[in-house]
């Protein structure tokens, strides 16, 4: 009997047990895996939802600091307004430009010289088609318009006093009697030479030397005698800015390529995760000086009735004194339930400015936020 007892007492678990210990453990596996999938998709979501509200946070800095300087050197009404932009960059002509590349291709190759306009997209329903802003603007410290008398032969301006200009500038060459006549965009000569003495500078040359590698075949010859000067500075703005529509992703399109991705005609990425961009003019009433609404696809604020280099065209863009910009950014990751079927847009503005984007199946499987702001223009 002991023996026997012994024995028993070595015996293992039997099937039974063992399958029910099997089938317990898979289950409680199972359970742990499923809401660690679950955590790691609601974090994925949050860490998604984090990601564009900061890129969306980076983007409006970016745009506003781009519009705040939107007509800058340019002078309010001046002869530059509405010139047909002709510029030069060694062996590539940058203007007018043989083609944009996305999401730019709706854009008029030839451009003229506005503070802002805005190429605007349909807005019906259906539409996934952003707005595209075009800003010019200048970086130089010296807003005023200088007078000069052309040297063709020598590749030079005489200007009475060319205070401000610095090497390697760039600066708008603008007939100052015919509005919407050619314009040209030159840069001042690497060895534009400024005498300083003891820190101060001595004497301000009256001849500003041109980069040859810069100007536009014929361009000496095709001005009149007497022009006006605009200095932009080193590193101007003359910028295209709107949605990638297949990588959603804001990009930034230099009409100078200064920068560019190193790619003559390419474009640089402001930010991703963002879906759609919309934009509307803050216009004053010239007779109340009240602020009113107008969506760049209305008759008389469109892009091309903006671009026609016309006195009535230069007086509405003065009209212009801010810019509400809407931002529709999208989750990086899809997210578990779908989201609304449309995104409302200014619906603050009441029925007559507010736009609704439907939403696709595929679509509605991400989160967005509507970010709007509102930027005012100060040298317009």
């Amino acid at each position: 009997m002991k023996q026997r007892s012994e024995i028993k007492l070595h015996q293992g678990f039997t099937l039974v047990e063992l399958m029910v210990g099997l089938t317990i453990g898979l289950l409680a596996l199972l359970i742990i895996t499923q809401v660690y999938a679950l955590y790691n998709i609601q974090n994925r979501q949050v860490a998604g939802g984090n990601d564009a509200q900061q890129a969306a946070t980076i983007i409006n800095y970016r745009i506003g600091n781009i519009l705040r300087q939107a007509g800058s050197n340019l002078l309010p009404k001046s002869s530059a307004w509405g010139c047909h932009l002709r510029a030069m960059k060694g062996a590539d002509t940058l203007l007018p430009g043989g083609s944009w590349p996305e999401p730019f291709l709706k854009i008029p190759n030839s451009l003229r010289a506005t503070p802002i306009a805005v190429w605007g997209a349909s807005t019906e329903p259906s539409s996934r088609d952003s707005d595209v802003l075009l800003v010019l603007g200048g970086g130089s410290g010296t807003s005023a318009a200088f007078s000069a008398t052309l040297n063709a032969g020598e590749h030079e301006f005489t200007v009475e006093n060319s205070n401000g200009f610095l090497p390697s500038d760039y600066f708008l060459a603008a007939n100052s009697a015919d509005v919407g006549d050619n314009c040209y965009l030159f840069r001042v000569s690497p060895d534009f030479p400024l005498s300083h003495v003891n820190g101060k500078l001595e004497d301000t040359p009256k001849t500003i030397s041109l980069d040859t590698r810069f100007m536009v075949s014929g361009s000496l010859t095709a001005m009149p005698p007497k022009i006006s000067l605009f200095n932009l500075g080193v590193s101007p703005k003359l910028y295209m800015i709107g949605v990638h529509p297949e990588e959603k992703t804001l990009s930034l399109y230099d009409l100078l390529q200064n920068r560019n991705a190193g790619i003559m005609g390419s474009a640089v990425t402001l930010g991703e995760n963002v879906f759609l961009l919309r934009v509307l003019y803050g216009v004053a009433d010239p007779h109340t000086n009240g602020l009113t609404w107008q969506s760049p696809a209305t008759s008389g604020w469109t892009f091309n009735e903006l671009q026609k280099g016309t006195q009535d065209a230069n007086d509405r863009l003065s009209q212009i004194r801010t810019l509400r910009i809407a931002l529709v950014m999208r989750a990086t990751y899809p997210s578990s339930d779908l989201s609304p079927e449309s995104i409302q847009l200014f619906s603050s503005l009441g029925d007559s400015f507010g736009q609704t984007i439907a939403l696709t199946d595929a679509e509605r499987r991400y989160r967005y936020q509507v970010y709007e702001t509102v930027v005012p223009l100060f040298n317009i």
